[in-house]
């Protein structure tokens, strides 16, 4: 079977029964884009998005509908078959030493190498993530094929997912600072004025991001976490709390903070 035999959703595919020879047989023949592409079971055709709700949604089926997740049927299936469909793509076009396509290899021939070179080469142009998705991809669908009897083992399994790049979660400081600066100045409006925001915003938003802290967690801060070393956070979500030392910006927004509560 070729790789691209087990990915395509567009072609049907009727495998062979096998003979009493193990593995040798019309569906050992049959290549990559086989079971990549579409499997067609004996009169019941087999899609992508049919084989995600197997893999995903088939285990959710035996609850009642109020002890379902709320939104997960239409909006999740179509992101996540988008995304399927998006690294069958990937793989199928990557090229080999063979002259050939991927889709068009032998998917029993698969080996773990093969497959890690495979990750190596789409994480070495730069794309980590694109490599991370591919091989979630490539490990579910030789898992469906493996359980169905088109290949003897899953080669995708064990193989080392690349690191993908941190998202940077903070603005960067020019950013931030005018945000603040502008809440400030349109703290100072009058209240009920155009454009006006509470006067306390910009001190709640500079001690969010000095101390990286959730919005929540900024306004249960209270005198207790005052340290001499700094400011102890409350962090939800299981994160671990730290002390976020003092700097001469940092002094001065908690001092600002707790001016304004006296004036309040």
């Amino acid at each position: 079977m070729r790789l691209a035999e087990l990915l395509l959703d567009t072609q049907q595919v009727q495998p062979g029964r096998r003979s009493g020879r193990g593995t040798e047989g019309a569906t050992s023949r049959l290549g990559a884009k086989a079971l990549l592409l579409q499997i067609e079971k004996p009169r019941c055709p087999l899609d992508v998005s049919q084989r995600f709700r197997d893999l995903h949604v088939g285990p959710l089926e035996h609850l009642t509908a109020d002890q379902r997740p709320a939104k997960l049927p239409d909006q999740f299936l179509q992101v996540a078959h988008d995304d399927y469909c998006y690294c069958r793509d990937v793989l199928l076009n990557i090229p080999t030493k063979l002259g050939k396509p991927l889709g068009d290899l032998a998917v029993k021939k698969f080996t773990a190498a093969l497959v890690q070179r495979i990750v190596d080469r789409i994480a070495d142009e730069g794309t980590p993530s694109k490599a991370a998705h591919a091989l979630r991809y490539l490990r579910r669908m030789l898992q469906w094929g493996r359980n169905r009897g088109f290949l003897e083992v899953n080669p995708a399994l064990g193989i080392e997912a690349p690191i993908e790049r941190k998202q940077p979660r903070l603005p960067r400081h020019n950013v931030m600072d005018v945000l603040i600066d502008r809440a400030t100045a349109r703290g100072r409006l009058a209240r009920n004025e155009p454009g006006s925001c509470p006067e306390y915003l910009s001190t709640v938003m500079e001690l969010a991001y000095l101390c990286r802290l959730r919005g929540i967690e900024v306004v249960t801060l209270t005198d207790a976490n005052e340290l001499e070393e700094g400011i102890l956070t409350n962090r939800r979500k299981g994160s671990r709390d730290n002390i976020v030392r003092w700097t001469p910006r940092l002094r001065a927004v908690w001092d600002a903070a707790k001016a304004f509560r006296a004036r309040t």
